[in-house]
């Protein structure tokens, strides 16, 4: 009895455990460059690499808030293909505190994915989180407002660069998607397996206690 009943309490914390540290919300991405048609006796230069920045617009539509701007310090190349880059805290990036913030304030403000080639050049994306985050039902509202966040990771599923590409050829495309950490501002509930063993559990803790009283 003691066996079964401690086979039991293990499920059940292996259960609440699977809800801590989840995706609560993504934002998926997928963005090419071509070298622009421009009047230069050297034509554009292509980029061998690029970075991934993740923003939001200052109120108003105006221009990004650098002050938000997270993962634009790390370079992506040919080769990155499944690269998981993962923020947790200032000292991954000293932004990461105030993105988390605008992801939590229950406001549905613009948020901006710009993708910047290192010879320069590049493109971005901007769009209100409503359209762009995708979250998980727990939340009702056009962010993750309620939630706890504990960091950030950037996922890279496909990259390829032409470093060889001139004016007007393609110089890069890229696709993945930012994901966001935390645990739900409520707990999950466990599924009916792990219900049902709790009741089985009190029903031979009952049966035990009206044997012991005889």
């Amino acid at each position: 009895m003691k066996m079964f009943r401690l086979l039991v309490g293990a499920g059940l914390l292996g259960a609440a455990a699977l809800t801590q540290a989840v995706v609560l919300g993504h934002v998926g991405f997928s963005q090419t460059y071509d070298l622009p048609l421009i009047v230069s006796p050297t034509g554009a230069t292509a980029s061998t690499a690029v970075t991934v920045g993740f923003a939001f617009s200052q109120p108003g539509g105006g221009p990004t808030d650098t002050a938000t701007l997270v993962f634009d310090g790390f370079l992506i190349s040919n080769g990155d293909d499944g690269r998981r880059m993962v923020l947790t805290s200032a000292a991954d990036d000293g932004e990461l505190p105030a993105f988390l913030a605008h992801l939590t304030n229950g406001v549905d403000e613009e948020l901006g994915v710009n993708v910047i080639g290192n010879e320069g050049g590049g493109s971005g994306l901007i769009a209100p989180e409503s359209g762009r985050l995708v979250k998980l039902p727990a939340f009702a509202g056009p962010d993750l407002a309620g939630a706890v966040l504990t960091g950030l990771e950037l996922f890279i599923s496909a990259i390829t660069i032409n470093p060889d590409a001139v004016t007007p050829m393609q110089n890069w495309s890229i696709t993945g998607e930012l994901r966001v950490l935390g645990t739900a501002p409520s707990p999950v509930p466990l599924p009916p397996a792990a219900w049902g063993l709790a009741s089985a559990l009190a029903l031979l803790t009952s049966l035990r206690n009206r044997r012991g009283s005889r």
